[in-house]
């Protein structure tokens, strides 16, 4: 019987290959299939792969009849599968199977890759018996060399005409084995110009169902030195592409002095050398990399920088149109910068000295930041200038001077040249990065991140800080640096000495300066940074290409060389729109651009800086808001942050080439539609700020959020902005009402008009007055505002009794530096090459008597909700030295009969001032109530009938309806109590409750709260999300019914994180 069972076996073995058509010396696809499969080409391919389906199918009809004839169990069934045959499988480009050396760039949106480096290898290492190239070609394309294990085989042209799809090389006939092919360009080639070369994908040609083994391993480190307790990361690739097997274990020589994990993360434990291997199991492939482990002693940082103790920098530039070594830019003087910081200016103007402590200065060599002996010796003459005062102060390390793009030299300076500054300088609190993003080659990237990487290490070393300011364009820059794994693993353990700030300068970005704000945010989030914040430029009005402030050539001046006309048009209370906003959202730490204009500028040598309106009325009142309310510390902001985005498979502007996540949240809507552009202020401050978190962020970073999105999920789930609008409505209900911004923080509402390029009094008809209606539940009021443009008001409900308000609506009117102007004709103001901006500063914009505005905008704030009339008490306004006033005294009406207190706000200005609340009426006590609906609340529904328990549900609702109502009175109070009362006493006991012992939780809320759809937030506590109610009262369980309908509409998209932390994708 084994023998025939044996001959039957025998049989179908061969009748099966009779059917393929396969010789049974051809079993692992030898040259007959090879061919075959070379000769389906064009129309023959579509008939030959019609006739393997037909083999195919009857081969598994003979197959199911042989194991019937045979007894062969399912188990065996692969001793008799069809034999393989050969075909052509893809490889994309960003699959992770290409191996890139340094020169190559991924654009994921094309899903190719791009290089313009001489000599760059893109290379694939493959089992098979033949490999096509396919690329495009274009008029900026060159000519590329095609090596195929080893030696050149091909030159190839790719420049032409734009086509895309072209197969630029192919062979079908080489011996089957382990192969590698490799493109490189032959010329060096010029960013976006010439001599580029791309790699859409390879095809491989190899029989899918042979067991082909790996034959290496190329085995990779960040770094092969370390200190203990810091991680790298190692990064192993398996060859061929196509092996069966590829999974990789790593171990390491001796774990007392590195362990490394099961994704190849190694820990320095103890000081020593390691070897860290990596193996495929079942095979003799395997590579090794040796490790040293250092000590790093790390430094009590010089400063603190945190919550309560923001930073504020002030950029000291060199004057670039002077030679080495050069005075500062703007007249200043460094000791009489920070003389006048500490004293106020000869104008009386300034800080208070309370704000002092907060400030530093950036000593910035402008165009010259490099490692050359001139440069170094300009710097160190300027650091002397600040030790009388011991001064704190930053440099300038790496900026676009620091070398030139498209293949240019990086050469800042040096690690041993900064650390002996740090030694010698105690008031040296760091160094600073700031517009790397024209960084355009991969080799230069590489270099400033490792350069990061290494002034990372020495901050820590020494105390310091590394300040990293950039705009996230040119491919994301930013993030492409923070995705250095090196640099990641090395902020994984030094967060704290590194500092990131969002850039507003962005003019190629389609999600432009918000989508950099989210960026940096996360990774404050994502624990790669102890601080984030924010450079505020006023370029952004010149690179976007504003002009006028207002009227028919608003936008009809981009062009031409440098014109700092624009950044002085820049409207000064976006400067504290903006800080304050951020500061809501957990920066601590700003700086701004242009700093003549956002700071001072010098006279007698530098030795009285006077202070400019934009930072007296504007930037300063930030500062004094940061000093007299909280920063939200990162827990703090966690809480109310439910939604981050993910850049694991796509930034964010990488997602804004299919659908704009965040201007359908808060773009602002203001600059002829075109919405991506600019978002200079929110739209509205209902979600807060959507951090995105690094690429390489772990799991556990991602874990913090009840929901993650990524660019995939957006796509495929919320499709476009109308669904992604639906989606975060649904997480953060709307928590005020009105056309402004407004946003709840500790009991405060920040609130400004979002039209920052509308000027009322000449375009009333676009509606430029807002409206913003909030709720003071400490207080028991609610506020109506209507504003004019730049304005913001600050409502502070803290204290009970009193109410607090902020009120700036400054603006200097600069029209008339635009009249005739043309942009061709007219002489630029340009601040690196000559003094007119500085001109302009000094006599037409800094005194008194050129800056008072008198067209006056207004703002209306009426409360309701009081019993009586309250006291309004001015605590400080703005006053000009000649005694006169920029805002008339507020006005008000008190209508007893409605409650109302109206206050009426006019002027160019601010004013602060407080409300006493005068509140005679006896407060309701609500004590009994609260006691009641709490018992009524931790009552099991399965404890009692259905028909007594709805009715206790009913009283339970109508309570906490009046438990919530502050103007509730003592009747509605006392009948509410009555009614929960009774029927909770008539409450009929369940017969089923009384025979299933032990099921306490049957019935609860998963929510934690009662079956009553109730919870214990009640009266003037905050909601949930830290949010009070306004408007109707709307009670916490309609909160949750909304959040379950989110989770029940968009489940597919995000995983909400409760016990168990996972994230879908």
């Amino acid at each position: 019987m084994r023998k025939s069972r044996k001959l039957m076996k025998q049989f179908c073995a061969v009748s099966l290959a009779a059917v393929m058509g396969i010789s049974m010396m051809g079993v692992w696809g030898g040259s007959a299939q090879a061919e075959e499969s070379a000769d389906t080409n064009v129309k023959g391919e579509r008939s030959a792969k019609k006739k393997m389906r037909q083999k195919k199918r009857l081969a598994g009809l003979l197959l199911a009849a042989c194991m019937m004839l045979t007894g062969t169990a399912a188990a065996n069934a692969e001793e008799l599968s069809p034999l393989g045959e050969s075909e052509w499988v893809e490889v994309s480009a960003l699959g992770g199977d290409i191996d890139y050396e340094t020169g190559w760039t991924m654009y994921e949106n094309e899903g190719i890759a791009v290089s313009y480096t001489k000599g760059a290898k893109a290379s694939l290492t493959f089992y098979g018996t033949g490999i096509k190239w396919i690329g495009q070609k274009d008029i900026n394309f060159g000519p590329a060399i095609v090596t195929l294990d080893g030696e050149k085989v091909d030159e190839v042209d790719t420049n032409g005409p734009a086509q895309w799809g072209i197969t630029h090389f192919e062979r079908n006939d080489l011996a089957e084995g382990v192969h590698t092919i490799s493109i490189e360009p032959k010329e060096e080639g010029v960013f976006d110009k010439s001599g580029a070369v791309d790699v859409e994908k390879f095809m491989v040609l190899y029989d899918k169902q042979a067991d082909i083994p790996a034959s290496s391993v190329e085995l990779s480190a960040s770094e092969t030195e370390m200190y203990t307790g810091g991680m790298i990361t190692l990064k192993s690739s398996v060859a061929p592409f196509n092996a069966k097997n590829k999974n990789v274990v790593y171990s390491s020589s001796d774990e007392t002095i590195a362990e490394v994990n099961e994704q190849g993360v190694v820990t320095g434990k103890n000081e020593g050398k390691v070897t860290v291997t990596a193996s495929v199991p079942g095979s003799e492939a395997q590579a090794s990399v040796e490790i040293t482990v250092k000590e790093l002693t790390v430094s009590e940082r010089r400063m603190q920088v945190d919550s309560d103790h923001p930073l504020f920098l002030h950029h000291l530039y060199r004057q670039m149109f002077e030679t080495l070594p050069g005075p500062l830019q703007g007249g200043k003087d460094i000791q009489g910068f920070w003389d006048s910081l500490k004293n106020k200016d000869s104008n009386g103007k300034g800080i208070s000295e309370d704000l002092l402590e907060n400030q530093a200065i950036i000593i910035h060599a402008s165009g010259e930041v490099k490692g050359e002996a001139s440069t170094l010796a300009w710097y160190e003459d300027r650091f002397k200038e600040t030790v009388e005062d011991q001064i704190p102060f930053f440099i300038m390390v790496s900026n676009s001077g620091t070398s030139t793009s498209n293949g240019g030299v990086y050469y800042p300076p040096s690690l041993e040249w900064v650390s002996r500054m740090y030694d010698q300088y105690p008031n040296m609190m760091g160094v600073v990065f700031s517009e790397n993003h024209n960084a355009t080659s991969a080799a230069e990237r590489k270099a400033r991140s490792d350069y990061m990487k290494d002034q990372v290490l020495l901050a820590a070393e020494k105390g310091g800080y590394v300040i990293y300011s950039d705009m996230n364009d040119n491919g994301d820059y930013v993030e492409s640096v923070l995705n250095d794994q090196g640099l990641f693993d090395t902020l994984k353990r030094f967060k704290d000495n590194f500092i990131l700030l969002a850039k507003t300068t962005s003019a190629w970005s389609n999600v432009s300066y918000n989508s950099h704000e989210s960026v940096a945010q996360g990774a404050w989030l994502a624990d790669i940074a102890g601080n984030w914040g924010s450079l505020i430029d006023s370029w952004m009005w010149f690179i976007e290409g504003f002009g006028p402030l207002y009227g028919d050539e608003t936008f009809n001046v981009m062009g031409g060389v440098e014109e700092c006309r624009g950044p002085v048009t820049f409207p000064e209370l976006l400067f504290e729109m903006r800080m304050e906003q951020q500061a809501r959202a957990g920066a601590t730490v700003f700086t701004f651009e242009h700093p003549d204009y956002t700071t001072s500028v010098g006279k007698d040598n530098g030795k009285d800086n006077l202070f400019t309106p934009a930072f007296t009325e504007s930037i300063v009142k930030a500062m004094e808001y940061t000093k007299e309310y909280d920063i939200p510390d990162k827990a703090e902001v966690l809480s109310v942050t439910k939604v981050a985005y993910s850049a694991e498979n796509g930034s964010l502007n990488d997602l804004a080439a299919t659908v704009n996540l965040l201007n359908p949240l808060y773009g602002d809507k203001n600059w002829n539609g075109y919405n991506n552009g600019t978002m200079m202020v929110y739209f509205t401050g209902r979600y807060g700020t959507v951090p995105s978190l690094p690429k390489l962020a772990t799991e556990e970073d991602k874990a913090q959020f009840e929901y993650v999105l990524t660019k995939d999920s957006v796509i495929s789930e919320l499709k476009n902005e109308e669904g992604i609008k639906e989606f975060f409505d649904n997480i953060y209900p709307q928590n005020y009402e009105g056309d402004g911004y407004a946003h709840f923080l500790d009991n405060t509402w920040l609130t400004y008009n979002t039209n920052w390029n509308i000027d009322s009094r000449v375009q009333e008809e676009l509606f430029s007055e807002q409206n913003v209606k909030v709720g003071l539940s400490n207080n028991n009021v609610s506020a109506d505002i209507t504003f004019n443009p730049y304005t913001l008001l600050l409502i502070d409900d803290q204290k009970e009794g009193e109410l607090k308000f902020r009120f700036n609506n400054y603006l200097v009117d600069k029209n008339e530096i635009w009249e005739g102007y043309d942009v061709n004709s007219t002489p630029h103001w340009n601040s690196d090459a000559d003094t007119q901006m500085y001109d302009y500063l000094m006599n037409d914009y800094i005194p008194d008597s050129e800056t008072k505005d008198d067209i006056y905008r207004n703002a209306v704030i009426r409360l309701t909700g009081l019993s009586d009339e309250p006291e309004l008490i001015m605590e400080k306004e703005l006053v000009n030295n000649d005694g006169t006033k920029q805002c008339e005294e507020p006005k008000t009406m008190w209508d007893p009969e409605k409650g109302e207190y109206v206050i009426e706000l006019k002027g160019n200005g601010w004013q602060e001032f407080r409300l006493v609340l005068n509140d005679s009426a006896p407060k309701v006590d609500k004590t009994e109530l609260k006691a009641l609906i709490d018992t009524a609340n931790g009552l099991n529904e399965a404890d009692y009938t259905a028909e007594s328990f709805a009715e206790m549900k009913s009283a339970l609702a109508s309570a906490q309806a009046v438990y919530e109502n502050e103007q509730a009175a003592e009747a509605e109070v006392k009948e509410a109590e009555a009614d929960l009362r009774s029927a909770v006493d008539a409450l009929v006991k369940s017969d089923i409750s009384e025979e299933t012992p032990g099921t306490d939780d049957a019935g609860k809320n998963p929510n934690g709260g009662g079956t009553g759809g109730t919870t214990d937030k009640t009266g003037g506590d905050k909601e949930a999300d830290g949010s009070p109610q306004t408007g109707d009262n709307v009670s916490t369980a309609g909160i949750v019914a909304v959040m379950a309908a989110a989770i029940a509409v968009f489940g597919a998209v995000v995983v909400r994180r409760k016990k168990v932390k996972q994230v879908m994708y």
